[in-house]
C-alpha cells in the first residue's frame, strides 16, 4: 500500500500547487526531484489533515450512520472497487473515505488560496515579498504595483516607455511582458542615447481615451494600444523619470555643442 500512498499524496500536492498561486510559484521554479518533494511535501500534510477528520468521523460514528442510513451493501462497494467481497470490510470504508476527503481538502484549499491572490493589493504585496532573489522580477513587480513608467529596450535598438501590467509570475518563468505605451523610440546606434519619436499619451488625449470617452467612428479603448513583448527580446529595463530624461537630454545637448565647438576651434588653430 504504500506506493498508493505515496501516488495518492503526490495527487493532492500536485492539486494543491496547480490551484495556489502562491505555491505554484515555487513549484515551477523547482527542477527535478525538488518538485517531487515539494508536491509530496504538501501531498503529505493534506494526507494527514484528511486522516484527522477521517478519525474524527469515525470516533463519533458518523462514518456508519452515514453507511447505514445509505443503505451501502458489501455488493454495492463490490461493483466499484475492484476487490474481493470478502476483503470488504469497515476499515476499506475508512480508507476511502481518508483518500477522497484528503483530495478534496486539497482542492478546495487551493481555491481558496487562489480566490484570495485575486485580489490586486494582495497579490502585489506577496509578489513584492517573493521576488527579492530576482533583479528583474523585482522591477517588474515594483513597477506594476507603483504604476511607474518602464523603459524597456529590445535588441533591434527599439525603446518603448510604459505602463507594465502586473506580470504572472506565479506561472513560472517571465516568457513576455505586457505594458501600455506612454512613448516610444529608439537608441542610436553608436552611442546608444535614447531619441524618443512618438507620444502616446498625446494621442490617447487627442482621442478622449484618457477620460473613458473614444473620439471617433471606432470603438477603441486605451487597453487597445498595449504591447506585448516577448522577454527574449528585451535588452535592458529600467524606470523613467520624464523630468530626469529631460535634464539628461539638456546635459547631452550642451556636451555635444561644446565638442563641436572644441573642434571648431582646434580646426582654425
Amino acid at each position: 500500500m504504500a506506493p498508493v500512498y505515496i501516488a495518492i499524496a503526490l495527487v493532492c500536492g500536485y492539486i494543491f500547487a496547480s490551484q495556489s498561486p502562491k505555491t505554484r510559484y515555487r513549484y515551477k521554479r523547482s527542477d527535478g526531484w525538488d518538485a517531487y518533494f515539494y508536491v509530496a511535501s504538501w501531498g503529505g500534510v493534506f494526507l494527514v489533515i484528511g486522516w484527522l477528520a477521517t478519525s474524527g468521523l469515525s470516533y463519533f460514528g458518523f462514518l456508519r450512520w452515514c453507511a447505514n442510513t445509505i443503505g451501502i451493501a458489501k455488493e454495492d462497494i463490490a461493483r466499484l472497487i475492484p476487490i474481493e467481497k470478502s476483503s470488504i470490510s469497515y476499515e476499506v470504508l475508512k480508507t476511502f473515505t481518508w483518500i477522497a476527503l484528503s483530495i478534496l481538502i486539497a482542492g478546495a484549499s487551493g481555491k481558496i488560496s487562489r480566490y484570495r491572490f485575486k485580489h490586486p493589493v494582495t497579490r502585489a504585496n506577496w509578489l513584492s515579498q517573493n521576488v527579492r532573489h530576482s533583479p528583474e522580477e523585482s522591477l517588474l513587480v515594483y513597477a506594476a504595483s507603483a504604476r511607474f513608467p518602464l523603459v524597456v529596450t529590445l535588441s533591434s535598438r527599439k525603446v518603448y516607455i510604459g505602463v507594465l501590467t502586473m506580470p504572472a509570475l506565479e506561472n513560472g518563468s517571465i516568457e513576455y511582458i505586457e505594458l501600455l505605451p506612454i512613448m516610444s523610440g529608439y537608441r542610436d546606434k553608436d552611442e546608444l542615447t535614447l531619441h524618443l519619436t512618438t507620444n502616446y499619451y498625446e494621442h490617447y488625449a487627442k482621442r478622449g481615451l484618457l477620460s473613458g470617452i473614444p473620439m471617433g467612428p471606432n470603438s477603441l479603448s486605451i487597453n487597445s494600444f498595449r504591447v506585448v513583448i516577448p522577454a527574449k527580446e528585451i535588452e535592458s529595463m529600467s524606470l523613467f523619470d520624464r523630468e530626469t530624461y529631460n535634464d539628461f537630454k539638456a546635459q547631452e545637448e550642451q556636451d555635444k555643442k561644446g565638442t563641436l565647438t572644441t573642434e571648431a576651434d582646434n580646426a582654425l588653430v
